[in-house]
């Protein structure tokens, strides 16, 4: 169970991370790939 939260903790901050850099109204292309290179810095990919 803590490992399950631990790993939600990471994801979502890693979600607030990539909205806190990004402007509304982009392609969610965009947002997948800034999440995707968010994800890898924190070593979740």
């Amino acid at each position: 169970m803590i490992l399950e939260e631990k790993l939600t903790e990471q994801i979502i901050g890693a979600v607030i991370e990539v909205h806190g850099h990004l402007d509304l109204g982009l392609l969610e292309s965009a947002y997948e790939e800034s999440l995707g290179h968010e994800l890898v810095k924190v070593g979740l990919l």
